[in-house]
């Protein structure tokens, strides 16, 4: 824990059991933790899993958070919430259909390369159904790493047909 808050931007999904429930679920438990002070949500999405049709859809929203947890604390969290909502991992396996996926899309400004966390995100750029919720909650928001306004990135995107809105924010 440290004194001052961090604006942190987390990305949710689920494709197996009840989909939405899982990423209301996600909301409730981050609410819940007395070190998070703020969540917001943006509206839920759907969209086709990413190179692998062989899973159900997804539904997909981003967070913004605010937090006086250290990253690997929060880190620490989101798995935690993960596996309450019954996510398991296997180490072998990359891309497996899931209840909840937590990822920390960004950390204040901040730029993470470690073995055990990449922030930001690797892949936001390339993924509409990350960046349209994102800039739901925040159509100026701009990558910690390249200074791109990420609205921009949008239209380029291959995927962005296969995104679909679904409910209002969580």
């Amino acid at each position: 824990m440290n004194s001052t808050l961090t604006q942190v931007y987390v990305g949710i999904g689920s494709n197996l059991g009840n989909r939405l429930e899982h990423l209301k679920s996600a909301v409730f438990l981050f609410r819940q933790h007395g070190e998070v002070y703020k969540v917001e949500s943006s509206p839920v999405y759907e969209s086709d899993p990413v190179d692998h049709s062989d899973q159900p859809a997804y539904l997909n929203a981003a967070l913004r958070i605010e937090t006086n947890l250290d990253v690997y604390s929060f880190f620490r969290l989101s798995q935690e919430i993960e596996k309450e909502n019954g996510r398991t991992r296997d180490e072998g396996k990359r891309w497996m259909a899931r209840p909840l996926d937590i990822d920390i899309l960004f950390w204040g400004s901040s730029v993470i390369q470690d073995k055990d966390l990449r922030i930001p995100h690797p892949e936001i750029e390339n993924r509409s159904f990350v960046l349209v919720p994102l800039t739901d909650l925040d159509s100026e928001i701009r990558h910690p790493g390249t200074g791109e306004l990420l609205k921009n990135r949008i239209e380029s995107l291959p995927d962005k047909l296969s995104l679909h809105l679904f409910s209002d924010p969580l």
